[in-house]
């Protein structure tokens, strides 16, 4: 879902947080906890790479 990686972090955590309070669709929330995965795999990849330089 492409339109996901638009939103901000903070974005991102506050539609999951809401989608979550208001017992939206499964799949919607389980979106959501995939790209939230995927920033942070992301992040601590980064983090990794610039440890090694």
């Amino acid at each position: 879902m492409n339109e996901l990686r638009k939103l901000s972090n903070g974005g991102l955590v506050c539609a999951y947080n809401k989608a979550k309070k208001l017992d939206l669709d499964p799949h919607f929330i389980y979106q959501l906890e995939e790209e939230l995965k995927r920033r942070s795999s992301s992040k601590q990849k980064r983090r990794k790479s610039s440890w090694q330089e």
